[in-house]
């Protein structure tokens, strides 16, 4: 079983590329390598400020790709966020990404069958797609490459850069979690899924995937830097790496440095590690512009820095608590027992797991002992979401449990596929194994699986560690209309007058039939499926009366 990845909330920094102003078959900025290292390198670097990212959702990825090298702007400093990345652009970003230092000499020359269509300078990444097993020898000889990258394309792309197909063709006919699923190619429907379940790519509100919309600049930098958080893929502005921690001291003084506690992944290095800051990197704290003395151990960050270890870029997540001394000491006294939490990920030499609503990194014993629902089990079979008790030796894993549950576990439904369900219960997402004949009762009736939709309150019979049954409610309203617009609806329910906001894209059915808005009359029967606050779907009863 493939080791999950961590999926942190901040982003970590990653590869990406663009073109320069002029036509779409110009050479793109990055050919222009900048060889300096080390500090003179990361001082250029920070030189660079676009004027149109200032506040915008993705500023720290477009940072970060800037400081990488990969990415520039255009000749009138801007970046242009917003801009649709066409499809050959969007794949040589993705090569990159998944390839890491490498070299334009070590790029195979384009060999296969109507490369030729593609811009000269795009050939030999999409050869290279294609013997990496990123694209297809169909979608070469077939594509557009000219043509914007659609989003379901991306998702495609990105899955088997991550070594993640297998997974993808097991999922393919699995029921998504977006209203347009009908949409997507059905080829494409596993891979879908498995980028929206791994957080490489998200919907939209409303349940809405919109598999068709071009990505622009922004997005496929963030989709990017998802899909490789938690990997120890090298970066490709050479001599420079990445690393995710947690802080676990800070010296703010003239030669500033953090100590992390390194994140466990699939293949990244675990322990301690001094980073030094005294470069004056760029830092973002929770999304906005900081400094130094903005970061507190216990602060999750990704950190861009050079062979010597100064950061060039910092990312952070704060913990919205400090620690100090007194819970240092008491963190010590814990390197004996037992302690409890949810699984983030888990490495060859570390696992990581959220205790109280803060990551907490811990060494494993070599020779760690594993369990799951009380069975002998391997490390590997250790996924992301699993309740967990270790067992600490002088501070190392010497066993792991992922707890045998019965009873009763409540709380609102994330996703659902044939063996696996994830509930967020207190705001914590877990994830619990369903028992093959697992019973379902959706508002009082009997139902399946794939009835159960995201949102709804959900209450799990657990057995042996298993998920025997579930009873799900989704929360509807019968009504008489009164109003609707195009963002909201206005019914009376037992008398009294209620307005509800619609989700973007609402289904409305109109006795049995599909319908829209505009077609719901004053005075009609409706029942209303509300999801997160919102009105997902109408069902609507009208009678037409002829009068002759």
């Amino acid at each position: 079983m493939r080791v999950k990845k961590l999926l942190l909330i901040i982003t970590a920094a990653c590869l990406s590329v663009a073109l320069t102003a002029g036509s779409a078959m110009a050479a793109p900025a990055w050919k222009d390598n900048n060889k300096m290292k080390g500090r003179e390198k990361s001082n250029a670097a920070k030189k660079v400020q676009f004027k149109d990212i200032s506040g915008h959702w993705a500023e720290q990825n477009i940072v970060l790709i800037n400081a990488e090298n990969v990415i520039k702007g255009y000749t009138d400093n801007t970046f242009q966020p917003n801009k649709p990345v066409d499809k050959e652009e969007a794949i040589t970003m993705i090569v990159r990404m998944a390839s890491g230092d490498i070299s334009d000499n070590q790029l195979p020359p384009g060999k296969y069958n109507n490369i030729n269509r593609a811009s000269s300078w795009a050939r030999s990444y999409l050869n290279m797609a294609v013997e990496k097993g990123i694209l297809s020898q169909v979608e070469l000889n077939t594509l557009a490459f000219d043509k914007p990258a659609q989003r379901y394309e991306v998702a495609v792309w990105l899955v088997r850069a991550m070594g993640l197909e297998d997974e993808a063709i097991e999922n393919t006919g699995e029921d998504l979690e977006f209203r347009d699923e009908a949409a997507i190619p059905a080829w494409a429907t596993g891979y879908v899924k498995v980028a929206s379940d791994e957080g490489i790519i998200s919907g939209y509100p409303g349940h809405l995937f919109k598999p068709g919309d071009p990505v622009t600049r922004a997005e496929i930098a963030t989709m990017l830097v998802r899909a490789r958080e938690g990997s120890d893929i090298p970066s490709p502005r050479q001599g420079f790496s990445y690393v995710h921690g947690i802080i676990s001291e800070i010296d703010d003084g003239d030669d500033s440095s953090i100590i992390l506690k390194r994140i466990s992944g699939k293949s990244t290095a675990s322990g301690e590690l001094t980073v030094f800051l005294d470069n004056d990197p760029l830092i973002y704290l929770d999304g906005k512009s900081a400094e130094v003395e903005d970061l507190d151990e216990g602060d999750t960050v990704a950190v861009l820095m050079d062979s010597d270890r100064n950061a060039i870029v910092v990312i952070a997540r704060s913990t919205g608590d400090s620690i100090d001394e007194d819970e240092d000491e008491d963190e010590d006294d814990n390197d004996n027992g037992t302690v409890d939490g949810i699984v983030e990920s888990v490495g060859s030499s570390s696992i990581t797991i959220k205790v109280d609503g803060d990551l907490k990194v811990y060494d494993l014993d070599k020779d760690v002992e594993v369990e799951i629902y009380g069975e002998e089990a391997d490390l590997e079979d250790i996924e992301k979401g699993y309740e967990v008790e270790l067992t600490l030796d002088d501070g190392e894993v010497t066993k792991i449990e992922a707890e045998t549950q019965n009873g009763y576990v409540t709380g609102v439904l994330e996703s659902v596929g044939k063996t696996r369900i994830k509930v967020e219960v207190n705001n914590v997402l877990k994830t619990y194994a369903l028992d093959e004949d697992v019973d379902v009762k959706l508002d009082g009736d009997d139902a399946d699986i794939d009835d159960l939709e995201e949102g709804y309150q959900v209450k799990l019979t657990m057995a042996g560690g298993k998920v025997i049954k579930i009873v799900a409610k989704s929360e509807t309203v019968s009504a008489v209309l009164e109003s609707v617009g195009s963002s909201s609806i206005t019914v009376k329910e037992d008398g009294v007058y209620k307005v509800y906001n619609l989700a973007g894209g609402v289904d409305v059915i109109i006795n049995d039939d599909d319908g829209d808005l505009e077609d719901l009359k004053k005075g009609a029967d409706v029942k209303l499926t509300i999801e997160n606050g919102k009105v997902v779907k109408i069902v609507a009863w009208v009678v037409s009366i002829n009068i002759s």
